[in-house]
């Protein structure tokens, strides 16, 4: 940030470097101008779950990303020929500033992301981000369903029958002000007769916004793509992304519209060999693109934790921490 006094009898401020034998970081004002400067902050992450030991009461302000789900799988053969996986929904996204500790120790948790399955739940200091959302699946069995399942994030939903669509996962599955995530989107599949029909599975959604629709036709396909994230700046003092969708997949051999793109924040893109959500975003997996290929499993969460240096004791060992000043 800079100072609010620019020039003094037009000298740029950067080029003074005392006035009255004091630097312009003792100066609070001149002439009613503050002089602001850069603020400076200590962070602590925590990839995997472990303990926050707080010494000494004061504000944090905190960042909880949950696990990603993993994408659905595709499927080529049969009645159902051709049809998309669905991206799998991020992990829940939650941001608060200004949050009181006291001198205890905080246990953290760290979601997984999912493989054939939802993410897991991030908690940290009394807030809770939910795991994303299954990518909805062209075989519709079990525990693993066509349609997207709700989470942080909810997952897209597959392509998988004859003219219709799969729906994409509900998000916001915490029912938080502000929301944690968006819905993933439905998929689509076009059938006129055997080996006449595409398919594309529904984005997964997202923290920051909602998958897109796949898409299905006699002439091409094509896989929707995942749901935007949300930047923070909590851990470096620039924007990094979280939270992104896992991207649907489009059908195998079906025209060159393409697989669904996983969204900024770490989600997997759709296809043959759909991409993993990346670590310690909580990004969804991609939607596999036929019944041999491979979905992507969701990413972990993160937990960041920063604080105005000084302004409460950090005895923690678990995790990392460093440094840096805006």
């Amino acid at each position: 940030m800079a100072n609010a006094v620019e020039k003094v009898n037009g000298i740029e401020i950067g080029d003074i470097e005392k006035i009255s034998g004091r630097t312009d970081d003792n100066i609070q004002a001149m002439n009613g101008l503050e002089f602001t400067g850069a603020t400076p902050y200590t962070q602590r992450t925590f990839t995997g779950s472990g303990d926050f030991v707080v010494g000494s009461s004061g504000d944090v302000d905190i960042m909880v990303v949950a696990g990603g789900g993993s994408g659905g799988d595709g499927y080529q053969g049969g009645l159902e020929a051709f049809g998309g996986g669905g991206g799998g929904g991020a992990g829940g996204v939650r941001v608060a500033t200004g949050v009181g500790v006291t001198a205890q120790t905080y246990t953290i948790t760290i979601g997984g992301g999912g493989t054939h399955a939802g993410g897991t739940d991030s908690v940290a200091i009394g807030y809770t981000a939910n795991g994303g959302g299954l990518g909805g699946g062209c075989h519709g069995t079990g525990s693993r369903p066509k349609t997207g399942s709700t989470g942080g994030s909810g997952g897209g939903g597959a392509a998988s029958h004859v003219n219709s669509e799969e729906s994409g996962g509900s998000g916001n599955e915490g029912s938080f002000d502000p929301v944690e995530g968006y819905g993933g989107a439905g998929g689509k599949w076009y059938f006129t007769a055997f080996n006449n029909n595409a398919g594309g599975g529904g984005g997964g959604g997202g923290a920051g916004g909602a998958g897109a629709q796949g898409s299905g036709s006699t002439a091409s396909c094509s896989g929707g793509a995942g749901g935007v994230g949300i930047a923070n700046a909590f851990r470096t003092g620039s924007n990094v992304f979280y939270g992104g969708g896992g991207g649907g997949s489009q059908s195998r051999g079906r025209g060159s519209a393409g697989h669904g793109a996983g969204g900024n924040g770490g989600g997997g893109t759709g296809g043959h060999s759909s991409q993993d959500g990346s670590a310690n975003t909580g990004g969804g997996g991609g939607g596999g693109e036929f019944s041999g290929s491979s979905e992507g499993v969701g990413g972990a969460g993160i937990v960041v934790i920063r604080w105005i240096t000084g302004a409460i004791t950090d005895n923690s060992s678990d995790g990392s921490t460093a440094t840096y000043s805006v």
